[in-house]
């Protein structure tokens, strides 16, 4: 089967030795082999030139263009070598496609309900809200931090800018991780707020969303 060069593929691996980028472009060649595009991570110079971007701290801008190339692909290749990276950009494919049967779902209920258009669209509203709005913690327990510059062999601790970066952007925090001694601060104060669940989700065991409950359900919203 023929699939339009239009159609693009996300290439993901790893990238982090010469050999792991050298894999990375084989495989790329043969997408583009079988006539489709293809996003390789490895290839996007604005955010892999290491020699160019020195010591700039570009962890929000690597997810920000992965997630870019990801969302936007048509198909998503990804080499299942545990690198931490490619977990997380498997993982967001998974989560992208449980919320998009997440959807789904609430608008064939709430359509035999009776709810019109425009209160089904609230419902949806109020429930990517709720989604957004939920807390995430990420924190680092690794006693070599400190706050001294540091370049080189001479790093101490090599973190996962794909990881930090979504930390950064998911908790707002420029670290992109708390400190281990501050999460029962973090979890005290999360514990203090309180929230109404707008939504929640039963799956099979497959993995597959059976039903999709919402407060709306027994609300007339118009």
């Amino acid at each position: 089967m023929n699939l339009d060069k239009d159609k693009l593929v996300y290439n993901g691996g790893s990238m982090t030795t010469e050999s792991a980028k050298d894999f990375c472009l084989k495989v790329n060649d043969m997408i583009e082999g079988a006539n489709l595009s293809v996003y390789t991570p490895s290839k996007n110079k604005e955010i892999n030139d290491k020699d160019a971007l020195g010591n700039k701290d570009i962890a929000r801008m690597i997810v920000a263009k992965d997630s870019e190339a990801i969302i936007n692909s048509e198909v998503r290749v990804f080499n299942g070598e545990l690198t931490p990276g490619t977990l997380i950009e498997s993982g967001q494919v998974l989560g992208m496609n449980d919320m998009s049967n997440i959807i789904i779902k609430t608008i064939e209920k709430m359509e035999k309900l009776g709810h019109d258009d425009e209160s089904i669209k609230d419902i949806i509203w109020n429930i990517c809200h709720h989604e957004r709005e939920k807390e995430f913690i990420l924190y680092d327990t690794d006693i070599r931090y400190h706050e001294e510059p540091e370049v080189g062999y001479k790093r101490s601790t090599f973190k996962h800018q794909y990881q930090r970066g979504l930390g950064m952007k998911l908790m707002n925090n420029k670290d992109g991780y708390i400190r281990f001694n501050t999460l029962q601060d973090a979890l005290n104060d999360i514990g203090e707020l309180g929230s109404e669940s707008v939504y929640s989700v039963k799956m099979d065991n497959e993995g597959n969303v059976e039903d999709v409950t919402n407060i709306f359900e027994d609300k007339i919203l118009w």
